[in-house]
């Protein structure tokens, strides 16, 4: 085991979640979370299709969503402000 301060993980054409293996997952494997944030301390989602908006997973308009997910990072691991 490591110890691991961060992890990007860019998933491509589609989404594979078979690699996490904490409760964030509905019955059909679809990612559960409000805007990104998951109920697993320190696990977020970012760059899904519907995610937030229509222009969640587009590169001009997923700047929204990480400017909110980097605010709920801060706001949940204090020591990075």
């Amino acid at each position: 085991m490591i110890d691991v301060e961060a992890v990007v993980w860019a998933t491509g054409f589609h989404s594979d979640y078979s690699w996490i293996h904490v409760p964030v997952l509905d019955e059909d494997g679809r990612a559960r979370h409000r805007r990104g944030v998951t109920e697993s301390p320190g696990l977020y989602f970012l760059g899904m299709h519907g995610q937030y908006s229509r222009g969640s997973s587009l590169i001009h308009w997923v700047k929204e969503d990480a400017e909110f997910l980097v605010d709920q990072v801060r706001k949940r691991h204090s020591r990075w402000r």
